[in-house]
């Protein structure tokens, strides 16, 4: 756990000016030594916070943001209305607000199809948009959930097993809906960066768990952030 950055916030606005701060730092450094920066983002809550920050506390400027690549770590097989819709919540949360201030260009958001008929088409079509970029992600942000699953990779769950590297269709998710979209797990092990979030009263076992080097990586599956050294994990607890 040497190489974890454990930041615990106790409310709102720590949380958010923190996270952004730490967003922003890595979006840079990435930015010296390449031209476009890759982040794959969930759904959930948890990241609300970041999502909000983005609009209000960012030191990025246009050029960098421009120079930023939006992906989906997950998503339920539906359309960019639903209420299910991770792609929805970013949007309404800051991708409409920065694309209109110009921070953004709409080519630079990259979301999965996920009310097509063939979705294993559109899986294809979504590992072949990254490649055309690069291939990983440079910045995955990952909310946890209550059991400790990122994306949509649960525990002891037979996609932890999947050894390719990608996205790919997960057909019986534990929680609804049963069909969905992620990254796969070597998509998390090959992570330039990642930031973990554990925010709220119920996830307070899954931080527990990820911390306890007795658990399981396929009882916590947040765990596989932490077996790339390479990667540097910002964990962020708390209630908020």
């Amino acid at each position: 756990m040497d190489n974890v950055k454990l930041v615990e916030v106790h409310d709102y606005t720590h949380l958010k000016v923190d996270s952004v701060s730490y967003f922003c730092h890595e979006i840079k450094k990435v930015l010296r030594q390449e031209e476009i920066v890759t982040v794959a983002i969930p759904g959930g809550r948890s990241i609300k916070a970041l999502f909000d920050g983005f609009k209000e506390t960012h030191s990025l400027t246009i050029d960098e943001w421009n120079k930023i690549h939006f992906f989906w770590a997950d998503e339920r097989l539906v359309g960019p209305e639903d209420k299910q819709s991770n792609y929805r919540l970013a949007k309404e949360s800051f991708l409409d607000d920065m694309i209109k201030k110009g921070f953004l260009k709409k080519e630079n958001i990259h979301r999965y199809i996920g009310e097509s008929d063939d979705p294993i088409h559109e899986i294809k079509e979504y590992n072949k948009e990254l490649l055309k970029l690069k291939e990983n992600i440079d910045i995955l942000v990952l909310g946890v959930g209550e059991d400790g699953h990122i994306a949509s990779l649960f525990p002891n769950h037979p996609n932890l097993k999947e050894k390719k590297s990608g996205f790919m269709l997960v057909t019986n998710s534990p929680k609804p809906p049963g069909r969905r979209m992620s990254l796969t797990p070597k998509m998390v092990l090959n992570a330039n960066s990642i930031m973990l979030f554990f925010i709220g009263e119920g996830k307070k076992i899954a931080y527990n768990n990820f911390l306890d080097d007795k658990v399981k990586l396929e009882d916590c599956p947040a765990k596989l952030s932490i077996i790339n050294e390479e990667a540097k994990i910002y964990a962020i607890s708390g209630t908020i």
